[in-house]
């Protein structure tokens, strides 16, 4: 009976102290992914077009700008969203209008939030990183810095590309293949969620935390009442 008790009393001070002791290391250790676990990624597609008012003459894709970034990210960590901007393969019937109309077309993007932290320069201009060889091409980095847990949006800009071009433009975009809406013809919004550990909220992880000093409180009962009842008696 004893025995028994010792061992409740155990696991009750193992549950009550992994509340606290070690609350520190499971929130800095854990939260990273596994060795060799492939981390999620969403993929957007912006197409740039040459617009186009005549029917008979449809718009045509100049290139594309290749985004990718996490849709979650922990509030302890930094999350990376990379960018590049793709012109017509050679053998693509677009692939010389990029050069013919390009001293004419900015590529500029601007990456912010209301919400998140975005690395500095928060805008960046494409034009003198293009090559015909999409795959060698090093995509842009932004760090986001998240400052709270919660679902947050960052704001893909194209605005000066639109408005400072020579030649009409615009443009078209899905997100994971799917069709998106751009406000205002110029501006796309990425849903990006902020977890804590194991991508739970903070509300959640107390109460898990809670229950383990709960439950350990109600191990250590038996070995209570038994000191108890030895001490003052039954």
């Amino acid at each position: 009976m004893t025995t028994n008790r010792n061992i409740l009393l155990l696991l009750g001070v193992l549950a009550i102290a992994s509340a606290f002791v070690f609350r520190g290391y499971l929130q800095d250790e854990l939260v990273a992914p596994a060795p060799g676990l492939e981390v999620q990624t969403i993929r957007s597609d912006i197409d740039l077009m040459l617009s186009s008012s005549n029917p008979d003459f449809p718009s045509r894709k100049l290139g594309t700008w290749q985004i990718e970034y996490p849709p979650e990210i922990n509030e302890n960590s930094e999350g990376i969203l990379k960018a590049k901007y793709v012109i017509p393969a050679a053998d693509h019937p677009d692939s010389r209008l990029w050069w013919e109309v390009e001293s004419g077309v900015l590529l500029s993007l601007r990456v912010d939030s209301n919400s998140l932290d975005i690395s500095e320069p928060k805008t960046f201009v494409f034009n003198d990183s293009i090559n015909p060889d999409s795959e060698s091409i090093v995509p842009h980095p932004w760090v986001i810095t998240p400052k709270s847990e919660g679902q947050f949006f960052i704001m893909l800009d194209f605005s000066s590309t639109i408005e400072d071009s020579v030649f009409p433009v615009e443009l078209d975009a899905t997100i994971n293949n799917e069709p998106a809406a751009l406000e205002n013809g110029a501006m796309l919004t990425l849903p990006i969620k902020v977890t804590t550990i194991f991508g739970i909220s903070q509300r959640t992880f107390e109460l898990i935390r809670y229950a383990f000093i709960i439950l350990g409180f109600v191990l250590t009962l038996p070995f209570l009442k038994g000191r108890f009842e030895r001490i003052f008696g039954r």
